[in-house]
C-alpha cells in the first residue's frame, strides 16, 4: 500500500531546481521525505545515478540508517518489477554513493587530491585519544618557552586569568580560541577580526560595540513579546486586572527604549527606565498563579534593566570604547598564543603523517577554495565535482558551520550560473543543541527568513509558483505524526512563549 503523504510532504519531494530550505519539526516525517526524495530522483522521470547525489548525515550511524532505507526501497521495488534495468543499477552503485558524514566526504575528496595540496598520501585520521595527548604535549611546551622569553603581555596575562598553581585556566583559553578559530574556514581571517574589535579607532564602527548593541536589541525584543501576553493575562476575565497598568507602562518603556538608533542612545534610554508600583488593591477574582507569573517575570525584566545599568552602562561611551582599547594587548596575546600553538599543532601532526577530523574539513577546502587576500576563487577540481554532482542533500543542517557550509557550497552548482541551484537542506532550528561544539544555527535562521515560502495547498498552484527556477524556497514540515494531541498542545502552549528568533 502507498504511503499517503501530506501537501506539504510532497512539496519537499517534489520541488525541484532550487535551493530548497525545509524546516521540519519533531516527528514530521523528514528522514521518508528524504529517502521518498532520493528514490523519486533515481528511479522517476528525468532520473540521475544514485552516485551523483551528495548526502550529508549527522552521525555514521544516521548514514548507515539513510542508506539501508533507500536499499530497502530499492528492494521492494524490484520485487515489483524484476527487469528494471535501472534499479539494478541503482542497487549496485548504492555502496559507492556519497551518503555519508561530512567528515567522510571530505577524506573521499582529500584520498583522490591529496597531490594537490602536498599531503603526504601515507596520511592517517588520528583518533581522539591521541589528538588529546598531543595536545597536551604541545601546549607544555608552549607554555614553557613563553615563561622562559618571560615576554611582559604573556605575564599580564597569567596573573589576570591565571589561578592556582596551574596554567589550566590559560590552557582552556588557548583551546578554546584555537578551536572557534577552526570552525572558520579561514582561521587567520578570523584572528585579524578578532584582532580589530579591540582596535576600532571610534565606537561607530566598533564590531564589539555593535554585537552589544544587537544582543541588548534582540533581548528587550523578547521581553517586549512577553509584556504583550503578560497584558493579555491581565485582561483574561480571572487575571490580575489591577497590574495592567503597571504592566502598559513598563511595556510603553521597552517600546520607546528599542526606537534607540545606537548605542549611545540606547544607554540614556535605558539609565531613564523608572518602575510604577503594582497596585495593592485586592482581586478576589484573580487566579494566583497568573498573579505570581505576571510579577515574577516583572521582577526578571527589572533584574536585567538594573543589570545592565550596573554591569555595562557604568561609563559613557567613549570611556567603553578606551576600556575595549585598554583590553586589547591582552587580546593579542591570547590570539598569538591560539596561532602559535596551532602551527605547533600543524608541525607536530605533519611529522607523525596523521590528521584530525578538523583537518580533514580544512584541507578539503584548500583543495576546493583558494582565498587570496579576501578574493574566493574556486580551483578546476571544485568545478569538476559541482558538474559531477546533481544535487547536494543535507541532514540536520542546523547543527552545519561556516566551514562545511563554504565545503558544501564549492561543490553545488548555486555558484554557478548557467546551472540550477541544487542544495536540499533539511532541519530544525528548535532541535540544534551543538552549539557547544561550533555548530552555527544561525546559517539555518537567514535562509529562512530570506528564502519564499508558498502557501497555496493547490497543486496548479505550486505549479505556477515553481516556474521561477532561479527563486530559493522554504518548505515547513509542521505536522507531528509521533505524538498525542494533548502532548503536541501542552508542550506547544509553553514553548511559543519562550521560543523565538531572537535566542
Amino acid at each position: 500500500m502507498a504511503k499517503k503523504w501530506t501537501d506539504e510532504q510532497l512539496k519537499a519531494i517534489d520541488t525541484k531546481n532550487r535551493n530548497i530550505l525545509v524546516s521540519a519539526a519533531a516527528g514530521s516525517g523528514k528522514t521518508a521525505v528524504l529517502v521518498e526524495r532520493i528514490i523519486n530522483m533515481i528511479t522517476g522521470e528525468n532520473s540521475t545515478d544514485i552516485d551523483r547525489l551528495v548526502v550529508v548525515t549527522f552521525t555514521k550511524a544516521a548514514a548507515a540508517e539513510m542508506k539501508a532505507r533507500i536499499r530497502n526501497r530499492l528492494d521492494d521495488m524490484l520485487d515489483n518489477n524484476e527487469a528494471d534495468t535501472n534499479l539494478l543499477k541503482q542497487i549496485a552503485l548504492i555502496n559507492n554513493a556519497h551518503i555519508t558524514t561530512i567528515d567522510s566526504f571530505c577524506l573521499w575528496i582529500i584520498k583522490n587530491h591529496f597531490s594537490e595540496i602536498e599531503l603526504d598520501p601515507g596520511f592517517r585520521a588520528a583518533d581522539n585519544g591521541e589528538i588529546t595527548l598531543l595536545e597536551n604535549d604541545v601546549m607544555q611546551e608552549l607554555l614553557e618557552d613563553y615563561y622562559t622569553e618571560a615576554d611582559e603581555d604573556f605575564i599580564n596575562l597569567v596573573e589576570a586569568y591565571g589561578t592556582g598553581r596551574n596554567d589550566q585556566n590559560i590552557e582552556e583559553l588557548i583551546k578554546k580560541i584555537y578551536n572557534l578559530a577552526r570552525s572558520n574556514p579561514w582561521p587567520s581571517e578570523w584572528y585579524k577580526e578578532t584582532l580589530d574589535m579591540y582596535e576600532a579607532p571610534d565606537n561607530s564602527n566598533n564590531r564589539a560595540i555593535a554585537d552589544l548593541y544587537e544582543s541588548i536589541i534582540n533581548s528587550l525584543s523578547d521581553y517586549c513579546r512577553k509584556y504583550e501576553y503578560m497584558i493579555e493575562l491581565c485582561q483574561h476575565v480571572d487575571g490580575p486586572v489591577s497590574y495592567l497598568d503597571a504592566i502598559n507602562s513598563d511595556y510603553m518603556n521597552i517600546k520607546r527604549i528599542l526606537e534607540a538608533p545606537d548605542f549611545d542612545d540606547l544607554s540614556v534610554r535605558i539609565r531613564k527606565t523608572v518602575f510604577d508600583r503594582l497596585s495593592n488593591k485586592k482581586m478576589p477574582d484573580a487566579r494566583e498563579d497568573l498573579k505570581e507569573y505576571v510579577k515574577n517575570e516583572r521582577n526578571n525584566f527589572k533584574k536585567y534593566i538594573n543589570s545592565l545599568i550596573s554591569g555595562v552602562f557604568t561609563a559613557d561611551i567613549d570611556t567603553l570604547i578606551e576600556d575595549v582599547k585598554a583590553n586589547a594587548p591582552m587580546i593579542a596575546m591570547m590570539v598569538k598564543l591560539s596561532n602559535d600553538f596551532a602551527q605547533r599543532m600543524s608541525e607536530q601532526k605533519k611529522d607523525r603523517g596523521i590528521i584530525d577530523f578538523n583537518d580533514m574539513e580544512h584541507l578539503a577546502l584548500d583543495i576546493l577554495v583558494k582565498n587570496n587576500a579576501g578574493i574566493i576563487e574556486y580551483t578546476r577540481t571544485a568545478d569538476e565535482l559541482a558538474e559531477s554532482f546533481d544535487e547536494i542533500l543535507i541532514d540536520e543542517y542546523q547543527d552545519s558551520n561556516q566551514l562545511q557550509e563554504e565545503i558544501l557550497t564549492a561543490v553545488s552548482r548555486q555558484r554557478m550560473s548557467d546551472y540550477f541551484n541544487n542544495v536540499y537542506m533539511v532541519g530544525d532550528v528548535k532541535q540544534s543543541i551543538y552549539k557547544f561544539r561550533l555548530a552555527c544555527p544561525e546559517l539555518f535562521m537567514k535562509k529562512y527568513y530570506s528564502y519564499q515560502t508558498y502557501k497555496s495547498d493547490n497543486a496548479e498552484d505550486i505549479k505556477e509558483a515553481l516556474t521561477d527556477k532561479q527563486k530559493a524556497c522554504r518548505i515547513e514540515l509542521q505536522k507531528n505524526f509521533r505524538s498525542r494531541k494533548n502532548i503536541l498542545d501542552t508542550t506547544n502552549d509553553v514553548f511559543y512563549r519562550v521560543m523565538n528568533r531572537n535566542y
